[in-house]
């Protein structure tokens, strides 16, 4: 039987840290238009400050952008592992035997699991994907990651 293992859709995740930081540099940047009567600080400066803080929003928009690109939507069954874009693309089916390694990024809120192929599927030599929330540390791997091990007879990895 088919199970999903990634999260239905990351879209409010990543609109709402779009939405949130564009706000915090609109209050900062409007802060800083009105101390710098009230201080003295140069306009130059100021000026400067606007960049900068322009700057690391369109970085970290960029990043997040791209970060969201980059995830799948998963499913697995006994022999399979099914992949496909959140955009309602077509769903490709990825044997078990083909995964190599699999990985997850730890000690974040975005924790991504990362599956390596041993040749390249439709959407590369290797898929991430974000597992549905379940509870535990973020230091700890996800449940899904052991369970996917098992699935494709690959050894445990463990920490060093």
């Amino acid at each position: 039987m088919k199970r999903t293992l990634s999260v239905p859709s990351l879209t409010f995740l990543f609109l709402s840290r779009m939405l949130g930081g564009s706000v915090g540099v609109g209050v900062a940047l409007t802060v800083l238009a009105q101390l710098q009567g009230s201080i003295g600080i140069r306009r130059e400066l100021l000026v400067t400050v606007m960049i900068v803080l322009v700057l690391i929003l369109a970085i970290l928009i960029v990043k997040d952008w791209r970060t969201w690109r980059r995830l799948k939507q998963v499913a697995v069954d006994d022999r399979f592992l099914y992949v496909s874009d959140y955009a309602d693309s077509e769903e490709v089916a990825v044997p078990l035997s083909d995964i190599m390694r699999v990985t997850q990024w730890r000690g974040r809120t975005l924790r991504p699991v990362t599956v390596y192929l041993r040749s390249p599927a439709k959407f590369g030599a290797h898929l991430q994907f974000q597992p549905k929330v379940g509870w535990g540390w973020a230091w700890q791997e996800d449940k899904v990651v052991q369970e996917l091990r098992t699935l494709a007879n690959l050894p445990t990895e463990r920490l060093s």
